[in-house]
């Protein structure tokens, strides 16, 4: 069962007086918010479930670097010109047609 971080929120106060059941729920699987005064902005989870959303939010960045690139494939394919420019690049370095960039100075 997926908890949000909003279902157990305690105070301050209550968490002291119940630390031994509020950990015994945090090693169940079910993140405890803080509240202190009118903030609850604290949250006390499972190393492992912490471990797990960083990972998480690491593959789904590599997801949309995956994905930003596909979209810009998609462009590329979609524009006629710009596609007939890509395959006269790759024609000319098929066919010998290219200088090194080493080859080129700023006298020429």
């Amino acid at each position: 069962m997926h908890h949000s971080f909003s279902d157990d929120i305690v105070s301050v106060t209550n968490l002291r007086k119940d630390l031994p059941a509020m950990l015994t729920r945090v090693r169940n699987g079910i993140p405890v918010t803080i509240m202190q005064g009118d903030q609850a902005d604290l949250v006390i989870v499972k190393r492992a479930d912490l471990a797990a959303m960083a990972h998480e939010t690491e593959t789904l960045r590599d997801r949309i670097a995956d994905l930003s690139s596909e979209i810009e494939t998609l462009e590329i394919l979609s524009d006629p010109r710009l596609l007939e420019s890509v395959q006269e690049g790759l024609g000319a370095m098929r066919d010998g047609r290219v200088v090194a960039l080493d080859d080129l100075s700023d006298e020429e």
